[in-house]
């Protein structure tokens, strides 16, 4: 069985045992605590993915960071995956828990890529447009990417809005590579 199925179905019944107990709220503040802390630090990443390290050492570890400050319902998701030596999915049980509950609370993610950083108020307007597009109540994540030269990219979901300067002169590129006045027998 798939590493995606199976993190799917922890993070299915973690929906269901908060959903029952309601602690929704609570445990998607632990899911994002537990993510911020393994894309944070490396060694953490790489303490769950090891092999080589027993289940022990890694519920210690999870344990000593995690014992006091998450519920006592998400830290048995993470007791109960380590024991079962399925550490290495607990990202993607974290992730796919908060995909199910923005699908249960009607949130959409949306993402911003722009060029520099932008402002609140901009945000704002961004949020709004987006909620035009969208009957579900938006998250907006922003991230400044360079290379757009100027300009934003929009993605919500599968969609994707390309406003930036870096596609636009990808675009002119093409079409001056098109000659239009070269004879072609």
């Amino acid at each position: 069985m798939s590493q995606f199925v199976i993190a799917s179905r922890y993070a299915k019944s973690l929906v269901d045992i908060a959903q029952e107990k309601k602690l929704l709220d609570v445990v998607k503040g632990d899911m994002e605590l537990f993510l911020a802390a393994y894309k944070s630090s490396k060694d953490f990443e790489l303490l769950l993915k090891s092999p080589i390290i027993n289940n022990e050492k890694k519920g210690a570890v999870v344990n000593a960071l995690f014992g006091s400050r998450v519920h006592q319902v998400s830290m048995s998701i993470f007791d109960i995956s380590i024991k079962k030596g399925r550490a290495n999915i607990l990202d993607e049980v974290a992730l796919d828990f908060i995909r199910q509950y923005n699908k249960i609370k009607g949130i959409e993610v949306a993402t911003i890529l722009t060029a520099a950083p932008i402002s609140k108020e901009i945000e704002a307007s961004f949020v709004k447009m987006i909620g035009g597009i969208t009957s579900s109540k938006i998250e907006l994540q922003t991230k400044v990417e360079p290379k757009l030269i100027g300009g934003f990219v929009v993605k919500v979901g599968d969609r994707q809005i390309d406003e930036s300067v870096s596609s636009k002169l990808n675009k002119l590129k093409v079409e001056f590579s098109k000659n239009p006045y070269e004879k072609s027998y």
